[in-house]
């Protein structure tokens, strides 16, 4: 997606073409093991229909849901209404050799944090 400069013709054209933008932030938390080098993927669901499933790609070069730390993504949807249910799960990425359960296979999300971009609401 092209970004603009001027975000009332991003707001503009997010309106014409009933899309909507989230901002997600995952807080991992700092326990021992809460992270994870598996994929993760999440649906939001609204009073009007649900998202796709959106996968976060986990990876030796983008290291991301590790212990302790903070990420965010921003995606584009349809619009949904009204924010009713979110869903979260993780699964193990492809080409990882980390097998069954243990270290690096479970994932504890602290906190999750859906930001609707253009009205700011949480």
């Amino acid at each position: 997606m092209k970004l603009f400069k001027n975000s009332n013709y991003l707001l503009f054209v997010f309106s014409l073409y009933a899309l909507t933008a989230f901002e997600l932030t995952f807080l991992t938390s700092d326990k021992q093991h809460a992270g994870t080098t598996q994929n993760a993927w999440i649906v939001l669901e609204g009073e009007e229909r649900k998202s796709q499933e959106y996968q976060i790609e986990n990876s030796p070069k983008n290291k991301v849901l590790r212990r302790g730390q903070t990420d965010s993504f921003k995606f584009v949807t349809k619009n949904l209404g009204s924010l009713t249910h979110v869903t979260v799960g993780h699964r193990r990425r492809e080409g990882s050799t980390v097998k069954g359960t243990g270290k690096e296979t479970g994932w504890f999300l602290h906190e999750l944090i859906v930001t609707q971009l253009q009205s700011g609401e949480k």
